[in-house]
């Protein structure tokens, strides 16, 4: 019985820190996104992956090609990646 219970708590606590670091990586996100959409259009530039200080976490922007909709109206899509340490998947 007792190692059964610790096997779940061990779970849990291993759930916890993975949640913990889901939501940094969602709050760097979020807080880049907001940082790009204050950039002029024609200054959006992509970047590499790159260290965010003191954080144990990496970012990388990634823009998509210049599509034209109707009315002369350009657009691309913006991609902001954070990773955790040094893992090769967002």
């Amino acid at each position: 019985m007792s190692i059964g219970t610790a096997k779940i708590t061990q779970a849990a606590i291993n759930s916890t820190g993975s949640n913990k670091v889901m939501l940094q990586a969602q709050q760097f996100a979020s807080s880049e996104a907001e940082l790009i959409k204050s950039i002029s259009y024609t200054d959006l530039t992509a970047q590499f992956r790159a260290d965010i200080s003191d954080s144990g976490f990496q970012k990388e922007i990634l823009l998509s090609d210049e599509s034209d909709l109707s009315g002369g109206i350009k657009k691309r899509d913006v991609t902001v990646n954070i990773y955790s340490n040094s893992e090769s998947l967002p």
